[in-house]
């Protein structure tokens, strides 16, 4: 999976309870943090902060949802399409998204927990 469609994952793994996707850009400097931790481009912090917006951008063509299509996609080729189904990020359209994967079992690494 890419830098960027991981920082979406890693995100909504650290939102167990959830996000509505419009409420999603509020968390923009967390996303950004996740990002830094994860990409190995030496990106500065404009051309990182650029492509987070750009993510974040609902304006073009939906960027957050192709995101998050990949994700389902990294998993359900790799899984089971039940067991995907428990990674990946679900919720229908104007309602909370969230990972269905029971909390409990979600452990990430230090410099990924706030």
């Amino acid at each position: 999976m890419h830098t960027l469609p991981k920082t979406l994952y890693i995100f909504f793994l650290r939102h167990p309870q959830g996000i509505y996707l419009k409420d999603i850009s509020d968390h923009r400097d967390e996303l950004l943090h996740i990002y830094r931790l994860l990409t190995r481009q030496g990106y500065s912090l404009e051309e990182s902060q650029a492509k987070i917006d750009k993510m974040l951008d609902f304006t073009s063509n939906g960027n957050l949802n192709q995101y998050m299509s990949r994700i389902s996609e990294a998993f359900r080729n790799e899984l089971s399409t039940n067991l995907a189904k428990k990674y990946t990020i679900s919720g229908k359209r104007n309602e909370i998204r969230y990972i269905t994967l029971d909390a409990a079992k979600i452990i990430l690494p230090e410099k990924l927990k706030f």
